[in-house]
């Protein structure tokens, strides 16, 4: 790898490096102004972009036990973060989605993250915005309701 190949990486990990730090110092700090775990605050960002969710399906989504993200879910629960409702199709299977509450809490996250994403993209001239949304299109990235 010749010497600008390895700047061009390296100014490459240094960016998203710094944008994953800032985008988790905000989540973290969120979550505590919430009285919220990571976990519980994460919980409302992957439900605040389905509209409901079985909890088995959540679990996968969030890569963790089935009684983990159950005990989650009471907690936020309690706390009116969430709804639960029985299936109409499937009476034995639970539903959950945001409460008011937690849809008032995923919209406040989503405008401050999409801020923190504009400050970074600010630096960059509108010519550099486009090829960089141009090299990022052509990545698979997983479809998940409510992305755009």
């Amino acid at each position: 790898m010749s010497t600008t190949e390895e700047s061009r990486e390296s100014v490459l990990h240094k960016f998203f490096r710094k944008l994953m730090e800032e985008l988790l110092n905000k989540f973290s700090s969120e979550a505590i102004e919430m009285d919220l775990s990571l976990q519980e605050h994460y919980i409302i960002e992957i439900l605040g972009r389905n509209e409901k969710m079985t909890i088995s399906n959540l679990a996968d989504k969030v890569s963790a036990p089935l009684t983990t993200i159950s005990s989650t879910l009471d907690r936020l629960y309690e706390q009116n973060y969430v709804e639960r409702e029985r299936s109409q199709e499937d009476r034995r299977v639970v539903e959950v989605s945001l409460s008011e509450k937690g849809q008032g809490c995923f919209d406040v996250h989503q405008e401050e993250t999409e801020e923190l994403i504009d400050q970074f993209l600010s630096q960059l001239s509108e010519d550099d915005k486009k090829e960089m949304q141009r090299i990022l299109s052509s990545f698979e990235w997983e479809d998940q309701a409510g992305d755009e």
